[in-house]
């Protein structure tokens, strides 16, 4: 197997989640999502009102021990799945770098909705967990043709 990461990136909402799912079965590849290891690790312990600062700090060290299993799943040849929600540029230039850095291909995935079914979505997911109101129009920049084009080149 050659490693590879596959990134999972959209708007909130857009089924990122059940696409990595499916997506880390089929490869098959190791599913590793930000959510979904937050709400596990950090639900019990959350303050009753949300701090965003709490938050932020609780996302980045999650975010980091993620991105430290799949660094180590890349460098034994193995595929990941890796779910951090809608990112930004910048993030996903730092992934571009980092699975450059051990040698794998990177793949960008981009599942996205109607607004309508997206929001929807995004209700049922948040009603259970405490967590801020969520904007399902937020946070999310899709990639540039140049991200694209350098993601492209690097898996030739």
């Amino acid at each position: 197997m050659t490693a590879s990461l596959h990134l999972i990136d959209g708007p909130a909402g857009a089924g990122k989640s059940a696409y990595a799912r499916k997506l880390a079965a089929e490869l098959p590849a190791l599913f590793l999502c930000r959510d979904l290891a937050m709400a596990e690790l950090f639900t019990a312990t959350a303050p009753a009102a949300l701090d965003p600062a709490w938050l932020a700090a609780k996302a980045a060290q999650c975010e980091g021990h993620l991105w430290s299993v799949a660094e180590s799943t890349l460098a034994a040849g193995d595929a990941v799945v890796l779910n951090l929600g809608p990112l930004q540029p910048h993030q996903r230039q730092a992934a571009l770098f980092r699975t450059r850095g051990k040698g794998a291909s990177l793949h960008f995935h981009q599942p996205t909705g109607p607004l309508a079914d997206r929001w929807a979505r995004v209700q049922v997911q948040t009603s259970p967990h405490p967590c801020p109101p969520v904007d399902p129009t937020g946070f999310y920049a899709p990639p540039t043709l140049d991200e694209l084009a350098a993601a492209y080149a690097m898996a030739l």
